[in-house]
């Protein structure tokens, strides 16, 4: 088991450097005492954690976030889940709440690109955003 003080030094730490460098760590087969212990390291320390049920050879099964997934960071997944890839402009036409207009979506993109939830293409000035893993959505 991996206690929340140990998660925070070493596991999110890793998670972040990992990060830095454009790669998304996916814990795998946690138990459920470790993944409660990060959980709360990751709510505490306001950063996003991916993990997965088990490890097949077509990806990773049973994905899940841990941390702070707050309705803004559910919806924006949603939103490019159930669009496979989007810009901000694409994002604000199809989103049915209140609008919110371009750059507020290009800030939610650049939060979730950085923590490698989104991948990013750009084309010409425009970026766009596709889930870094599909089944991401599913789990949460």
């Amino acid at each position: 088991m991996v206690t929340a003080s140990a998660a925070r030094e070493a596991v999110l730490k890793l998670v972040e450097h990992l990060a830095d460098r454009r790669t998304l760590a996916v814990l795998v087969n946690l138990n459920p005492e470790t993944c409660d212990e990060i959980e709360f390291a990751a709510q505490a320390s306001r950063q996003l954690v991916v993990v997965a049920e088990a490890m097949e050879p077509d990806g990773p099964q049973g994905l899940r976030l841990l941390g702070p997934v707050d309705e803004k960071v559910k919806e924006t997944l949603e939103l490019v889940s159930r669009l496979g890839e989007t810009d901000a402009k694409g994002a604000n036409d199809a989103y049915t709440g209140n609008s919110m207009g371009a750059t507020a979506w290009n800030n939610r993109f650049a939060a979730l690109s950085q923590a490698r939830l989104l991948t990013e293409r750009k084309v010409g000035k425009t970026k766009y955003y596709s889930l870094a893993l599909k089944g991401l959505v599913d789990g949460n």
